[in-house]
């Protein structure tokens, strides 16, 4: 049966005319017209006409903007709305085709606030034209509140389907774009490749990298960047350190992320300053650079190198931001500790032992090393008389069984070694627990 409440509602064109263009179902139409009213139905079509011109004029940015489907929500929607006055059970239509409109609009990253925005004031301008319509008639308060709260009960239960069904979707297409975004850098730092113009072209395309641009290659350990939102964030703010160009975030475990920042010129001292101040902003987060390169041999290298002085820094007492070139001799002498330690053992002898004693003769080895083999500064630094060091100097040598200078250059390097891998580079002395390596 026919409610009356919609007898008044007419169409502006003809009801032949309305209907005839519409992108409803005929079974749905006729089911509206006994519910509401033939007149009433062809109203609400228009309505729903007129409000496709107006988001068309909003959305025509959008890129094949799917009208036909979204002229049928539309339809779906004013209807559900007309019918939802006359019962609290009414099923709406609107909510079956909201998931395939939601995954649409995802794809074509169209803000869902935006949607929503029109959403709402498709709800107000029929709600004001109805009531325009409806001059004439003398409602109830009770009525009018009736049509009023239920038609935007109707609406927010499609916004809210809408914005979950939206961020699903966002959800699997980031993560989808993180795993292609992972198999291109894994190809890419695994093995030099030869890439032809077309190949640059499309991975600038797909993921916003120029390869040809100049690299800086972080390796950022102990963050959870497990969710697409926390790689999201950190991108945007390594893109905000240099501000105009681009960034590259890749999750390779739960644990340790990758990252590239892109320049098209060769970044400036002051430029990888506020880079390290916005890693520095990580907590509890161990940061590793690689130096500057172009291309995309520069790309795999300068990732390569921030992998290396992650590797170094997880076993040694390496904190912060840590770059390539300042602990470029401890990765090199560290990347096998059993044999490093085989070194500082063949170098040191004696001095190689976790010992107090042992400790304080490096000590001063390395004190009188650091002032360039000068007594007198070597004593200053020692806080000891000269003739003080040069009796300690003697002491070591005999230990060494070398004369100092004969071997400057390893000692050097081992005392390197102990100083950043302390006691895995060391032997204990005989009755003291040995250390593993």
């Amino acid at each position: 049966m026919t409610s009356d409440l919609y007898l008044h509602l007419h169409p502006k064109g003809s009801v032949e005319d309305v209907f005839s263009n519409a992108m409803i179902g005929q079974q749905q139409l006729k089911n509206a017209v006994l519910e509401v009213g033939e007149g009433a139905v062809a109203w609400a079509l228009e309505e729903a006409a007129n409000s496709l011109e107006r988001l068309q004029g909003e959305f025509q940015t959008v890129p094949d903007l799917p009208t036909p489907e979204i002229r049928l929500n539309l339809e779906t929607l004013i209807l559900d709305i007309l019918m939802s006055s006359l019962s609290k059970t009414s099923e709406h239509q609107t909510l079956k085709l909201i998931p395939s409109m939601a995954r649409q609009a995802a794809r074509r990253e169209v803000p869902f606030s935006s949607i929503v925005k029109n959403m709402r004031a498709n709800q107000i301008i029929w709600v004001n034209n109805f009531f325009t319509a409806s001059a004439s008639l003398t409602m109830t308060p009770s009525t009018i509140q009736r049509l009023v709260t239920r038609g935007a009960g109707v609406v927010d239960e499609l916004i809210e389907h809408f914005v979950i069904c939206y961020l699903d979707e966002r959800q699997v297409l980031m993560e989808s774009q993180i795993a292609r975004r992972r198999a291109l850098v894994e190809k890419l730092v695994g093995n030099e490749v030869t890439l032809g113009p077309l190949d640059l072209k499309q991975i600038k395309d797909d993921h916003g990298l120029d390869l040809q641009h100049h690299h800086i290659g972080i390796m950022v350990s102990d963050i959870n960047a497990k969710h697409s939102a926390d790689l999201g964030k950190l991108q945007r703010n390594l893109q905000d350190a240099i501000a105009g160009d681009t960034a590259l975030v890749v999750s390779s475990t739960q644990h340790v992320t990758w990252a590239w920042v892109s320049t098209l010129n060769a970044p400036t001292t002051a430029q990888i300053k506020r880079l390290e101040e916005t890693l520095a902003h990580l907590s509890g987060a161990r940061c590793a650079l690689g130096e500057p390169a172009k291309g995309p041999a520069g790309f795999r290298r300068t990732h390569l190198q921030a992998r290396d002085v992650s590797n170094a820094a997880t076993p040694s007492s390496i904190r912060g931001i840590m770059r390539w070139a300042d602990h470029v001799l401890t990765i090199l002498l560290g990347q096998d500790l059993e044999k490093a330690a085989w070194y500082v053992d063949s170098v040191l002898g004696p001095l190689a032992y976790t010992s107090e004693k042992s400790s304080g003769y490096r000590q001063t080895l390395g004190a009188y090393l650091q002032s360039g083999n000068s007594l007198l500064h070597g004593a200053e630094i020692l806080g000891i008389h000269r003739n003080t060091l040069v009796y300690r100097l003697q002491q070591i040598e005999v230990l060494l069984d070398y004369p100092i200078k004969e071997r400057e250059l390893e000692i050097r390097c081992a005392l390197h070694l102990v100083a950043h891998f302390e006691q895995r580079v060391l032997k204990a002395e005989a009755g003291q627990p040995a250390t593993s390596v």
